[in-house]
């Protein structure tokens, strides 16, 4: 887990992008859709750890400016 936390969603890209280059010499015809299952598969797998990632990143938010506005009243 990086400072960021990004560290999770960097592996799915790898994957993906490892994927992506393994399909596009057209080395294994017969692969094709169990390729293109996976490629899809890992890009959902990113976007939709990036949306909770950024998700609780805003719920971070929300709870420091309540707190902050809590102690201002």
């Amino acid at each position: 887990m990086t400072m960021l936390g990004i560290s999770d969603e960097f592996h799915y890209f790898e994957i993906f992008v490892t994927i992506f280059k393994f399909n596009s010499f057209g080395l294994n015809a017969i692969y094709h859709p169990v390729l293109m299952i996976l490629k899809y598969l890992s890009l959902i797998l990113l976007s939709f750890r990036l949306f909770s990632h950024f998700k609780k990143q805003k719920n971070k938010m929300a709870i420091i400016m309540t707190k902050t506005i809590d102690y201002r009243i």
